[in-house]
Formats: structure tokens, sequence, C-alpha cells
């Protein structure tokens, strides 16, 4: 391969350590590949001695096989087979791995094991319920803030179990502590009293004008302030909500603390967990840390702009004596994981290498992404050039699409552009449908269905455990046990287990004991006569050996003599209803010990959680078929034609309904809006909005560099009215409807569909 002079520099450095800042298809795959290599040809090292990092597994994968290729073409077929096996993984793979080869240091069990995200789920909701009974929650803070979240759900909840404390205490302030390295003991000392939240706000806040009065309450210091809204709390009511914070971060304290004690006695943890002890293993035993850097000589990092503080400590303890930093703070899009972007640029100070060399789009598509994007980011844009391709006038933006949608049916929209995509020679395969959200992948993907074009949707966050073939499972199990549930037993009739009618539901259900009256009912629809009596043949059965009979087992010989696939498949979505269930059977066999009523409560506890498992999917990895995918899931890879829907992205604006927590724990702060709006916490919010609108119109900026050839931007019409504008219209003002024709942007009009 050749390689341009800002590719060859990077690979041929002689610098022991390397930053290396990749705009968007600059090829920086190819340079940690080749720097690798030249570790091995070059200056002897093993593959074993190399690691190489990144923080996705198909990212990983993708590299390993990448490197192992170059390898065998080289002749070097003993590195390749080390290689192979050696450390080319992603950051938590390495912790695990260390920590396994160290576990006498680390005082661990050498076969712990790793907490699957529903166990860890689970496990944090028995620590709160456990915490809540305990004589340590009966401090009064801690009673003040239960008493004012008592029997409240979460907004938007409609499950009982999904309480608003839960997700304040374990949503709302354990997890964004967790993403950014802090502990339980931080959390316990620093929000333990009203002076300390006092403490804390007045170095946030850092305003000359604060009141230093000492002998004024912190309520009323809020008073004197002069910056509160007249709709704000102050005086003795913010000084009760002070109270309800402090009980919050106690609470949270004492569960966060349980939940790690619980993973160190049954040895089971989470990659949180275990990246702190990867850091205690280094930083509390110089000895053996300096035995580990002997074991490695060199690093290279991708990605390296959505690393969090804790990893890069964990890397900078290690102190290798040979490493590649490379990554892109325009391209860092995952603040809510704890990504500290800053971090990698003050790195990128030290003499970085810059590849700015575009690969993967057309010029057109360069020129608009840079023109935007220069206006947007004024003085903090680092434009990309054409790499593959001869450079064009710089208002070119030939290959950009603008494609209005109806205001009210954005997905119908979408979808039946798609249509006209591939009736003008279009392959499905070619086509990549992007989002924000999991709400816009199942709306399109539902109208691409009606359509009949084959889809696939990957990264969205819809739950196969909140699909209604795991809810006919779980009633499968429940009445087996429980045949006199009736409701349990009503929605088993009337699901494609049995399949009767709504009706016969309704005749059912006049008198109690439906399960006594099924011999000898007759209903008044005949054919739901024949249905009971051939769910009688199999279920009376099931329910006498129910006792004996696992989950699996019971769900096995149900899906067999039932007629449940056959009615599932009958329905709109068959294929891919039925494709759900045989992934939920291959669940069972994975929980053989469980009872039935034990799989029945994990799934509906799975429910309650939000347990993101993925629907099973119906077409292979490389099927020629649509894509629908979230944007944080195409990072890192490229299509050739690319749809962003812009309609899902909208800045967030946080309200008193929907943010009662508000967190900025990186600037060791954080707030509540139990008692109402506050000073303090509208100053996090409106710290906060800044930044997440940032990372908004960086996630925009990766959505739009995936396009190869032709890119489609979503839009509302003209005529749209609406609070929420979408950023691709915020960031298209520079360019004047009027004007497309002009640049070469291709328009598509609502008015001519």
């Amino acid at each position: 391969m050749r390689w341009n002079d800002q590719q060859l520099k990077a690979i041929t450095s002689p610098r022991d350590h390397l930053v290396v800042v990749a705009s968007a298809g600059a090829g920086k795959t190819e340079v940690i590949v080749q720097r690798y290599l030249r570790y091995v040809k070059d200056s002897g090292f093993s593959p074993e001695e190399i690691l190489a990092v990144t923080y996705t597994h198909r990212a990983a994968a993708s590299m390993k096989h990448r490197i192992v290729k170059e390898l065998r073409e080289a002749q070097l077929f003993e590195a390749a087979q080390l290689a192979e096996t050696g450390p080319i993984q992603t950051i938590h793979s390495f912790y695990e791995r260390l920590l396994r080869e160290n576990s006498v240091w680390a005082g661990l069990n050498p076969d712990f094991e790793i907490l699957a995200d529903y166990e860890s789920n689970r496990l944090w909701d028995l620590c709160l319920r456990q915490v809540l009974t305990s004589d340590e929650a009966n401090q009064d803070e801690i009673k003040q803030y239960r008493q004012a979240t008592a029997g409240k759900r979460k907004w938007g909840s409609y499950l009982e179990l999904d309480s608003l404390l839960r997700e304040q205490v374990i949503g709302k302030v354990i997890e964004p502590a967790r993403n950014i390295g802090m502990t339980w003991q931080y959390l316990r000392e620093n929000f333990n009293h009203p002076k300390t939240i006092q403490k804390n706000w007045e170095q946030y806040l850092d305003d000359k004008n604060w009141p230093t009065d000492t002998d004024l309450s912190f309520g009323m210091k809020v008073k004197q302030f002069g910056k509160s809204d007249k709709r704000h709390t102050t005086g003795v009511v913010f000084d009760q909500e002070v109270n309800l914070l402090v009980g919050l971060c106690q609470l949270a304290a004492l569960t966060w603390e349980l939940y790690e004690r619980e993973m160190t006695r049954t040895d089971r943890y989470d990659f949180t967990l275990l990246e702190s002890k990867a850091i205690e293993l280094l930083t509390e035993h110089p000895s053996l840390a300096e035995r580990i850097r002997s074991q490695y000589r060199a690093i290279l990092l991708d990605e390296s702009q959505d690393a969090n503080p804790n990893q890069f400590g964990f890397l900078s303890a290690l102190n290798l004596g040979n490493s590649l930093t490379v990554g892109d703070s325009q391209q860092s899009i995952y603040r809510f994981r704890g990504s500290v972007k800053e971090i990698f640029e003050t790195m990128a100070q030290d003499k970085p290498i810059q590849l700015d060399l575009n690969y993967r789009s057309h010029p057109g598509i360069i020129n608009f992404v840079n023109h935007l994007y220069e206006k947007t980011w004024a003085g903090h844009y680092s434009p990309m050039a054409p790499g593959a391709h001869q450079p064009t006038e710089p208002l070119d933006f030939e290959g950009v699409e603008i494609l209005e949608s109806h205001p009210d049916h954005p997905a119908a929209t979408t979808a039946n552009f798609v249509k006209n995509m591939i009736a003008q020679g279009d392959p499905p395969g070619d086509i990549v449908v992007l989002v924000r959200n999991s709400s816009s992948a199942t709306a399109i993907q539902g109208a691409l269905d009606a359509l009949g074009i084959p889809n696939q949707a990957s990264g969205t966050s819809e739950s196969l455990f909140t699909r209604m073939e795991a809810r006919d499972m779980a009633n499968l199990l429940t009445a087996c046990v429980h045949p006199e549930n009736d409701f349990v037993l009503a929605c088993l009739l009337h699901s494609p287990y049995v399949g009767v009618s709504l009706d016969t539901i309704v005749q059912l259900g006049q008198s109690p004991g439906i399960f006594n009256q099924l011999a000898d009912f007759e209903p008044l629809i005949p054919e739901d006569k024949e249905k009971i009596e051939n769910f009688l043949s199999w279920f009376v059965e099931l329910k006498a050996f129910c006792d004996r009979y696992s989950a699996y087992e019971i769900i096995n010989r149900a899906l067999t003599n039932s007629p449940y696939l056959a009615n599932l498949g009958r329905k709109i979505n068959g294929e891919r209803n039925i494709a759900n269930t045989r992934k939920l059977l291959t669940i069972a066999t994975t929980h053989q010990d469980l009872t039935p009523l034990q799989f029945a409560d994990r799934f509906r506890h799975l429910q309650v959680l939000s347990h993101r498992e993925p629907t099973a999917p119906l077409h292979d990895p490389d099927a020629p078929v649509v894509r629908i995918m979230t944007i944080h899931k195409s990072k890192g890879l490229e299509f050739k034609n690319v749809i962003v829907y812009g309609h899902d992205l909208t800045p967030r604006k946080a309200t008193a309904n929907t943010a009662r927590i508000i967190t900025d724990f990186r600037n060791g702060m954080a707030f509540t809006c139990l008692k109402g709006p506050n000073v303090v916490w509208q100053e996090i919010v409106n710290r906060n909005a800044e930044s997440e609108l940032a990372e908004e119109f960086r996630l925009l900026y990766v959505a739009l560099t995936r396009a190869q050839s032709r890119l489609i931007v979503g839009v509302r019409p003209p005529s749209a009215k609406g609070n929420k504008i979408p950023l691709t219209e915020t960031l298209l003002r520079p360019i004047p409807r009027a004007d497309y024709p002009k640049f070469k942007i291709k328009h598509h009009p609502a008015s001519n569909r």
C-alpha cells in the first residue's frame, strides 16, 4: 500500500511516545497496524509485548485480523500465531486478563466471574431494597428523602416496581458517579452535610457576588445572591432541599457500598469495579507494577478520545516505554459514559501528527461538512481534505441531498424514499438509516416492514424482554404453577399459545375460576371450542409436572405441542416474532436451574429494569438488507449511501419533571429539584446543557462522515412548527434553501411527495 506523507510520518516516526489526531476516514487503523508491524519487524518486539487497546470488541477483532494477516503475508508465522492470542483487545478485556494473571496481588479469586448486565441490574435492585430495611437507613436525612419519594414512580413509568426512588438513587446518582471514576467513599464524605454541599457549590460557582456572611444559612445566602428566578425556592424551603440531597446521596453511598461488598463476597464483578481494582494493582504495588511494565514494551491506544479518567489513569500508571495514542476529539460522543475528551486534547498539544485526508467520502460531502462545521465550530474545527479523489471547488457539495419529510410522518417519508432509491437501482445493502434513538428506529423499521422492504436494526435499545413474546412466555410459566390466577390464564388463552377470541375471554371472565370451567365450557364462537380442547391436551400434563420440569422444559414442550409458532408466524412481522421466541428459548437453556416461577420472575424484573437485551436478528450480519442503526453504533463504520434521520436530533432541555436530579460530578457538584427549581439546580442544568449540545453536534458530525457516495440529510419542511428544531436544520442555516442548486445539493421538498 502507498501511504500519504502524513500516514508515513506517523508510521515511521522515531519518537517513543506519539499522538496522532485522525479525522474521519483518514486511515487511522492502517497507521496503527503498520506501527505495530514496525515494532515487530524493526524493533524486535514480540507480539506478546505489544498492547493494542480499543473500546469495542468489533474494533479489537478487526485490528487483530488485520495485524495477523499482515504478519502472515510477511512470512512471520510465529509472530502471527502469538498475535492471535496476544493482548490485542478491549481495555476491559485487558483489565480482566491482568487481574487473573495477578490475582494473588489483587486479592481476587483467579476464577472470578464477570456479571452480565441483567445480573448487575438485579443486584443493584436487591442491594437497594436491603439498605432500605437496614438500621443505617434510619438517619434523618434519608428518612426525609424516602418520605419525599415514597410511592412515586419515575417520569413516564407505569410499572409499580419502577419507582422514582430506584431511578434517582441508582440511575441518577450512582451510575454517573461511577462513570467518571468516583467512589462511594467520596460520595459519602462530600455529600454528607449541608455545609459540605455548600462548600461544593461555592467552589463550583466561584462567583465574587456570593454572600460570605457565615451566620446565614445556605438557603438565606441563596435568597441574597440576587440571581435566583422568582419561581426558585430559597430560604427554609431551599434548606429542606439540601437535606433531601444529603439523604439521597447517603442512601446512594450505602447501596453502592453494599453492591461492591456483595460482588467481592461472591467473586462476581462488573467491569467498573475491575477497572478500579486494576488501577489499585498498579498504584499500590510498585514492585508488581514494575514487573508488569517489563512484560510489555509498547501500547497502541485507539479511539482515545472516548477514554474516561480511570482509563487514562490506568494507562498512565502503566508508563510503558513506547506508545501510540490515536483519537479525534471532534468524534467524542460518549460523555454520558464518562469520556473526557479534554484529556486527549491536552495530550494532543505535544507535537501531534495530524491525519486530515479523508479516504472515505466523496469530495462534495467533505466540502459540505467542512463548510458547515467551520461556521458552527468557528476557530475550533479541523477541516478534512479529499484523500481518494481530486479536490473540487470548496462550495461544490455534490453527493449531498436534503430530504424534507412530512412533519407528522417523517418515518413513513424516509421509508418511501428508501423504496424509491431501491427502485432506481440502489441495492438495499448499500443503504443505511442513522437515527439518534430507538423509538425512531422502531418507527422506521415498521414503515419499511409495511412496504415489504427487508431491513435489520442494530444498536437500538429495544429490549427483548419487553416484547410480547417474552410476556407470553412469562404468562405460560406462571399459569402452569398457578392456573387459578384468572388474569394470567386469560392472557395465555388469548395469546398465540391458544388463540381464543376476546369474546370468549370475556365470556369466561363472567365467573371466577377460569381453569375449572374449561373442560365443559361451550364458547359462543364455535371454533374456540377446538382451540380450548387442544390447549387442555398439552397444558394439563405440563401443569401436573411443573414442579419437576425446569422452565426450559416447559417452554420447549409448549412450543412443540401448541400452535404458538404457527400463530405467531401469521402475525405482522411473523418471522421476527419467531426469531425472538427462539432467542428466548436459547436464553432458557442457559438457566436450566431456574424453576418456572423463577424464570417468569426474571423476565418481569428485566422488563421493569428496561434491560437492553437486543431482539433476535432476522438476517445475517452481511445480508443485503437496509440497515437501521443508531449513530453511536455506526462509529468507525462506513456506508455507500447514508440517510441521516435528523428528526430526533434535537437539543434536550431539562425540566423539573424530567431532571429532578442533576449532576456534574466531573466538577464535584450535584443537586435536586424535589421541592422545586432553585438556583443551584438551574446553574448545573445550564452548564450541562452547553456540554450536551456540543456533544450532539459531534454526534451529528459522526453521522455525516459515515457516507461514501451519497449523503441524505433529513429535515422538516419550512412550514413545520414546533419548539424542538432538529440540529440538522440548525447546522444548515448558513445555506439558504434557495441556494441548494448553486451548491449542487439535490433537494427533495416535501411538497413533491
